[in-house]
């Protein structure tokens, strides 16, 4: 008899084997991301404001553009932020995690 298996759980352990594996939950790596989730954070908020120039509004977008491209640093962190703020009804997530990754580089200042 096949024996089930959870995808969900498959997926989590995977991850957490990763992150162990690598130490992706250091101190410096943590504080790399927070940096990039604030930065584009401003960035995302910038571009979507209609009283910023279309100057300033570019000037955000290709930041956007290069802090979620593929080949940036930490690129799966900023995208699933990107796409969190995206979405009408995660925004307010991605706000409050913006505002702890703020927070946090605060601490490190």
């Amino acid at each position: 008899m096949p024996v089930e298996t959870d995808e969900g759980l498959h997926d989590h352990w995977r991850a957490r084997i990763t992150i162990d594996f690598f130490d992706l939950h250091s101190e410096e790596l943590v504080i790399d991301r927070a940096d990039q989730i604030v930065t584009l954070f401003i960035a995302l908020e910038t571009a979507s404001n209609p009283d910023q120039s279309a100057q300033i509004q570019n000037l955000a977008a290709e930041i956007i553009a290069r802090r979620t491209a593929a080949s940036a640093a930490h690129s799966a962190c900023t995208r699933a932020f990107h796409r969190l703020w995206l979405d009408p009804e995660t925004r307010d997530r991605a706000k409050a995690i913006a505002e702890q990754a703020r927070k946090l580089l605060a601490m490190q200042a």
